[in-house]
């Protein structure tokens, strides 16, 4: 697996959710998925809800259910903070590569057409606009049209941001923007351009249709397992490990006195360090709701 598809398993952005938001539809009444309560003596019961950061719309759940639970709630926890109405501009002071390195001097003049030509299909928007951008950003913004045949995406986070604003529910975030942007800054920019334009070329053989099939069906194991078999020890360190250990004490602080409704990547609810683990061993029942 290229760095392009874990960072599309693992991390989701703000810069996402704004270009993609008119893409939202109507939402389906069915199950809903990945939905757990917590409960541990000394906190407030609260739940997590694992998420894909962008999904075809046609697959897209936000049942009643899950409705209820954030109802139940009186603080949203999401990855990142997206009701702050400073991160469009942290995002931005982030965005960009060190060194003065741009996408262009990281391609040929065909792979330069190319990420061109799809940047104007999907965000309207050509190349010159995003030449300074970490290479990994723009995987949300062409790889999913570019993989599943559909720019009819949606987006949880979009539509958890919007449930809170109309209960006016205050949002906090697990971790920084700087947090997130510092691991682009781990993987080399000309790795991560030569995924990106493998991920646009169909050269890359990762299926996305299996991780939206394990999502559909709640399976938190098969997402951990798709990571595993595709990722180094070193990878899911500090793709995914770290950042999961990271949450637990945030975690406690943040429903110490507030029942919180905490939404974040599935891929960080399983395995050995996953979020449900790592919460069952600091005290806390993790039962699984519907």
């Amino acid at each position: 697996m290229t760095y392009s598809n874990r960072i599309r398993l693992t991390i989701g952005f703000a810069a996402s959710v704004m270009f993609l938001s008119s893409f939202l539809l109507p939402k389906h009444e069915e199950k809903q998925k990945l939905l757990y309560e917590i409960s541990k003596e000394g906190q407030r019961t609260s739940f997590v809800f694992g998420t894909t950061h962008m999904i075809p719309s046609s697959q897209f759940v936000y049942s009643d259910h899950l409705q209820t639970c954030i109802k139940s709630s009186s603080k949203m926890i999401l990855e990142l903070d997206m009701d702050d109405p400073t991160l469009p501009l942290v995002m931005l002071k982030s965005i960009a590569m060190k060194g003065d390195t741009t996408i262009r001097d990281l391609l040929s003049d065909e792979e330069e057409a190319l990420l061109d030509s799809t940047l104007q299909k999907s965000t309207g928007i050509g190349l010159d606009f995003y030449n300074t951008w970490k290479p990994m950003l723009l995987v949300t913004l062409t790889g999913l049209e570019t993989t599943t045949g559909t720019s009819e995406m949606s987006s949880y986070e979009l539509e958890l941001v919007q449930t809170a604003a109309s209960l006016q529910m205050p949002i906090e975030g697990l971790e920084t923007v700087d947090t997130q942007m510092a691991i682009f800054d781990r993987i080399p920019y000309q790795v991560q351009a030569t995924d990106l334009m493998d991920m646009i070329s169909g050269e890359d053989d990762f299926s996305i249709d299996n991780l939206f099939k394990a999502y559909t069906e709640g399976d938190a194991d098969g997402l951990y397992e798709i990571m595993l078999q595709e990722s180094s020890e070193a990878e899911m360190e500090f793709i995914v490990n770290q950042r999961n250990r990271n949450w637990i004490p945030k975690i406690n602080d943040l429903t110490a006195e507030d029942t919180c409704f905490i939404a974040f990547g599935s891929g960080h609810l399983s395995g050995p360090y996953g979020v449900l683990k790592l919460l069952q061993e600091d005290g806390w029942e993790v039962k699984e709701l519907w």
